[in-house]
């Protein structure tokens, strides 16, 4: 189990991470805060995919279900602004996070040999084997030797 995830570690800084690292579940400091900028749709992935709320239920739900895990692995990316107004910036910096994290889950996704259900759009559930882009990506990681 610790070669896997020091393994995502390193592939997440080779795709860009600023910074990665094994963490205990029990550390986790879960912000009620954090759940109403979800709920309020702030980066405006709310319903959009398995990972965010509404699909991972109430906060109260969640927290005995991270719990239940001895370790995790955490990753930070990190862009410039120009400044505090800098929207541009600001979506580039997601596109920038987005890309580590659909490398991290592929290769997660690769490790664990499985087909689980990964984002949802308009009510229907698409697998990652089955995403033409995930699987466009696959190959591209593939290439970048990211992948086994």
């Amino acid at each position: 189990m610790e070669d896997k995830l020091k393994y995502l570690i390193s592939k997440a800084l080779e795709s860009g991470a600023a910074s990665a690292g094994i963490i205990s579940p029990g550390d986790i400091r879960f912000d009620k805060g954090f759940r109403l900028a979800c709920e309020q749709n702030s980066c405006g992935q709310y319903g959009t995919n398995w990972m965010c709320p509404p699909a991972v239920g109430p906060l109260e739900d969640l927290i005995p279900r991270v719990k239940e895990y001895s370790k995790g692995v955490v990753f930070q990316t990190v862009y410039q602004l120009e400044d505090s107004f800098d929207f541009e910036g600001m979506m580039k910096a997601a596109d920038v996070h987005r890309d580590v994290l659909n490398v991290f889950m592929i290769i997660y996704l690769n490790m664990m040999n499985t087909d689980r259900c990964f984002r949802s759009t308009r009510g229907h559930v698409k697998s990652v084997m089955n995403a033409p882009i995930l699987r466009a990506s696959r190959a591209v990681f593939r290439k970048r030797q990211l992948l086994p």
